[in-house]
Order: structure tokens, then sequence, then C-alpha cells
């Protein structure tokens, strides 16, 4: 994360600035969307528990993990693998961050 602030900043005072800016997102934020939907992906595309999401995805427990992706794409993680069509969820998931931005 250090890392991605230091390579967008240009404001020593306003380090997320450009990130926002970019991603309309702040840098943690952008952080959290991204593995959220690559964890999306890894619902649909293997069989692997949810706790081994969760950990690849950077979280510490299933409970934590299942929250914020339901937080962020309005469906438990169980339901969104059961779901039949992905880009609903992934559009609205996609979308919600200019809304919420």
């Amino acid at each position: 994360m250090a890392l991605v602030i230091r390579l967008s900043s240009t404001d020593p005072d306003s380090p997320h600035a450009p990130t926002t800016r970019c991603t309309g997102d702040s840098p943690v934020r952008y952080v959290t969307r991204c593995r959220l939907a690559r964890a999306a992906r890894q619902l649909r595309m293997s069989r692997a528990g949810l706790a081994e999401i969760a950990l690849l995805a950077g979280y510490e427990s299933e409970f934590s993990f299942s929250r914020a992706f339901k937080r962020a794409f309005g469906v438990a993680p169980r339901a969104f693998r059961e779901q039949d069509d992905e880009s609903t969820a992934m559009n609205e998931f996609l979308t919600r961050r200019r809304a919420d931005g």
C-alpha cells in the first residue's frame, strides 16, 4: 500500500489525491475493491472454500471477508457463487464506486 501511495503521490501533504483522481477511490478502498473483485472471480471459477478465498484476498477470517464482500456486492459470497448471472452483481459492484465516490 505504501508503494502505491509513494508511486502515485505528487503532493506530500495529500498522498491519496492522485490515486483518487485516477481511480475514484482512496488507495485503501481501491486495493480493497481489487481484492474483492479477484475474490469474486475465484468464487465463480474455482471450488476453493470461502476460508481459503478469504485468506487469498487478504482477510484474516471468513467472517470479515463475508461481511466486506456482502457490503461491496450486495450478496453473500455463497449466494454470489450460486447465482446464474455474474454480470449483474459485478456490474453493480463496478458502478457503485462511481455512485459512492
